[in-house]
């Protein structure tokens, strides 16, 4: 059986540590890769699917963006001993100190600017 990719937009595969946050809690988790439409994470807990989240990167940064949707499909995992999730995440809005992206067009460009913040860094990000 052939399984079809079904990302309408190319995806960067990065490694940013970041803060999930529902309501109140939240959790470090790890972007793996980002899209104007989806983020990929690892995390320590796992959620289900259809909770609305926020996801902040880079806040120890001047450049800071959250990502904020809900949890498409989430998946365990192992790291070393330890349980690990793999989440994919549903993007609504993407947002920075500036502004705030909700169009395919919009996100887009928010993408571009956080790809080329982290190209070169720990975090360096790379089309997958």
């Amino acid at each position: 059986m052939v399984e079809t990719d079904r990302r309408r937009q190319s995806r960067f595969s990065v490694r940013i540590p970041g803060r999930l946050t529902v309501s109140a809690d939240g959790q470090p988790v790890v972007t793996v890769n980002i899209s104007e439409n989806g983020i990929g994470l690892e995390a320590n807990q796992s959620l289900a699917p259809e909770t609305a989240v926020a996801v902040e990167v880079g806040k120890t940064d001047q450049n800071w963006f959250i990502f904020r949707g809900k949890v498409v499909w989430c998946l365990q995992g192992q790291s070393g001993s330890l349980p690990a999730y793999r989440m994919g995440l549903l993007v609504d809005t993407i947002g920075s100190a500036e502004n705030t992206a909700v169009s395919t067009n919009e996100k887009f460009e928010m993408l571009r600017r956080i790809t080329t913040f982290y190209s070169g860094r720990d975090g360096a990000a790379a089309p997958c």
